[in-house]
Formats: C-alpha cells, sequence, structure tokens
C-alpha cells in the first residue's frame, strides 16, 4: 500500500501483548507479524513490551523499524490488568501516537478514564474470544472478566472479532457489530512444509495447546490408547496440577509422546513436519493460532466440534466430540486410503496469509 503523499505515517500504539518477538502466544504473534507486514511508511507501530520477558541484550529500541517500548510491568495473571492500564495511559498521553490497538480486555478498567481526557481518541480493541467462559476461571474472575468486556465495549472506537461467531455472540449480548479479522498462518514457514525432502508420515498425528480442560486434552489423549497411530503433543504439561495428573497417566503408552512447550518456531516446524494430521481441541474462544497454522502444514484437520472451530475451517475439516468419535477418524486413517488430503484446506491458505491480515488493519486504522 503506497504512503499518502508527504503525510507522516500514523502511529498506531499496540498494547496488551508480552511483547515482540513472540515469546508467548497469539496476541504476541500478531504483534510480531504485524510489524514485519505493515510498511512502517504507512503505518508507524509503537509495541508495548514486558522489559522482565527480554533479557539485556534482547531490547533493542527497533524491531522491524517499528518501536518497542519496555514497561516494568509482568504481561501475565493478574499484572495484566496493571501493565495493559498503564500501557494505555502512557501511549495515549506520553508516546505520541494516534490511536491504540488493544489486544485483550485486561487493562480495559482504565478506559473509562481515558475517555474523560481524550475522548475522541482512536481505540480499537481485539476483544480475544469468549474468554469469560473459559473453565479455568472461578465465578468471580469470570464476572471479572464480563465487566472488562462490557467497559472494552463501551469505551472502545471499534471492536475487532477473531471469528465470525465471536462477532454473533458480542452483536446478541451487547448489540455491537464487531469487524472481523483473523489470525494468519503463513509465518511458520510453510513453504518448507510443502517442499519437505522427508515425507510426514501419514499416521503421524500432531496436537499443540496449553493444558487446560476447555482444550479437550484428556479426550485427545484417551482417543490414542490403544489407536493404531501415533501422537506428538505438545503443551506445558508441568505448569498446573491437571497437566501432571495426565501426563503421569498418558506418558507410558508407547504411541504416546507428551512434549514440553516448544517457542524455537524452526524445531516446532520440524516436529510437525513430520506428521500428516493435526488434532485440535479447543472448545472455546474464536480463531484459534494453533488451528490457522495447521491450515499452512497438515494434510487432514480433526477439530474439536464447535461454531468457532466450523468458522475458522470454512467447511473443510473433520469433527469430533468425544474420545469415541476421534478415535473413528483415527481408525479410518488405517485403511486403505484412509490417509488421504483435504483439498479444501489449500484454498483457506489465502485466507489466513499474514499480507492479508496486515490490509486488513490498516484499511481499520486509516478508516477513522
Amino acid at each position: 500500500m503506497a504512503s499518502s503523499g508527504h503525510h507522516r505515517p500514523s502511529r498506531i500504539a499496540i498494547v496488551g501483548s508480552v511483547g515482540v518477538p513472540a515469546k508467548y502466544g497469539g496476541f504476541e504473534t500478531l504483534a510480531e507479524q504485524l510489524c514485519r507486514h505493515v510498511d512502517p511508511i504507512v503505518a508507524r507501530l509503537l509495541v508495548t513490551c514486558a522489559k522482565t520477558s527480554y533479557p539485556p541484550d534482547e531490547r533493542s529500541q527497533l524491531f522491524h523499524l517499528h518501536e518497542r517500548h519496555f514497561l516494568r510491568f509482568k504481561a501475565n495473571g493478574w499484572q495484566s490488568m496493571v501493565h495493559d492500564a498503564w500501557a494505555i495511559l502512557y501511549m495515549a498521553m506520553a508516546g505520541r501516537c494516534d490511536g491504540i490497538l488493544l489486544l485483550g480486555v485486561s487493562g480495559a478498567w482504565i478506559l473509562p478514564l481515558l475517555r474523560l481526557i481524550r475522548p475522541s481518541f482512536p481505540i480499537w480493541v481485539n476483544i480475544d474470544g469468549a474468554e469469560a467462559l473459559r473453565t479455568k476461571w472461578g465465578k468471580v474472575t469470570s464476572l471479572l472478566l464480563r465487566t472488562l468486556e462490557a467497559l472494552a465495549i463501551r469505551h472502545s472506537t471499534r471492536i475487532i472479532a477473531d471469528n465470525a461467531e465471536i462477532s454473533g455472540d458480542l452483536l446478541r449480548h451487547y448489540d455491537v457489530n464487531p469487524v472481523v479479522i483473523a489470525y494468519g498462518g503463513d509465518h511458520i514457514g510453510y513453504i518448507e512444509c510443502l517442499h519437505r525432502t522427508v515425507p510426514p508420515d501419514a499416521s503421524r498425528c500432531f496436537a499443540l495447546s496449553r493444558i487446560v480442560p476447555e482444550n479437550n486434552v484428556e479426550a485427545i489423549l484417551a482417543a490414542f490408547v490403544g489407536a493404531p497411530t501415533t501422537l506428538v503433543y505438545v503443551g506445558n504439561w508441568d505448569a498446573s496440577r491437571y497437566g501432571a495428573d495426565l501426563q503421569r497417566r498418558y506418558a507410558h503408552y508407547p504411541n504416546i509422546t507428551l512434549h514440553p512447550p516448544i517457542y524455537d518456531q524452526d524445531q516446532l516446524n520440524r516436529l510437525r513436519g513430520s506428521c500428516s494430521i493435526y488434532v485440535h481441541g479447543h472448545g472455546v474462544g474464536g480463531t484459534n493460532p494453533s488451528l490457522v497454522e495447521a491450515i499452512f502444514w497438515a494434510s487432514q484437520i480433526y477439530a474439536f466440534d464447535c461454531k468457532y472451530n466450523r468458522s475458522t475451517m470454512q467447511g473443510s475439516g473433520e469433527y469430533w466430540s468425544t474420545s469415541g468419535e476421534l478415535r473413528t477418524l483415527l481408525t479410518a486413517l488405517s485403511a486403505p486410503g484412509g490417509a488421504t488430503t483435504d483439498p479444501a484446506i489449500a484454498l483457506l491458505r489465502a485466507r489466513y496469509a499474514w499480507t492479508e491480515i496486515a490490509a486488513q488493519y490498516i484499511a481499520l486504522w486509516q478508516a477513522r
């Protein structure tokens, strides 16, 4: 996209992630890929980063010609409410920015104050799925998340949903019509995946998630017990009692490998590139980044049957709701002609390319 004559580029602050380069999750990946795909001549991005997450020798000011601003507070857990709120005020008042892209609602409690100070300041909020529905939260936390969500919706310039079903949920609950912008997935090195020198194992499956109940981890593991296929499952097994218990119960099966988290993209690509099937268990939220990434390397995707996953997959993929249903899909793999490529997956790759996602964000910022 060409720049607008002699005018300076818009300065857009990105608040709500741990920072760039990505070391944590979906929001960090979004921030990093926007930095990589938005021309700084068109828009200058100012990404707030948690200082404690980056060693001193990794705190350069520039990242792909965009700016990094380091803050002292941690960006995860309860401290995210402090980190994000401070980042919002700092960037709006002292950051010389023209608007804020807020990722998530942790800092939304500060927005009423900001609106008193700067009533027309542009704030775009990526709502991050149905966070309040996650089973890991108790009643008090769920109520807090709903309150923060309501504040974000009331005081934002525009709400962004990463999935059409999330957009529908917000329309029903808040009578607001978000713009739908998904995540991209072609940052995983999919060209290399498509031209693998060693072909993937047709009966080898891959799963990647945080080890929490709403990702249906136990249902996936149970389906592979005695199955004629193998599973490599990457997750933070040691982060909770739930994960440790699953590791104790399932790690001894010869066809199941429970792998610790992998943050190196090349290492992760090598591991999932050896597999043909992606098994996706997320049941809550919008467009999950690991599902979008799988579109760029897997031959087939077996996804938990919920409206968010069906919306992401746009009619392609296979679906399961129970361990038994997933076991049926796995058993079919070993039958003649069972290990085939889903042709519809290739059609989704243009939809989830980061160049397309970045263009949609640029259009949103320019429409203010």
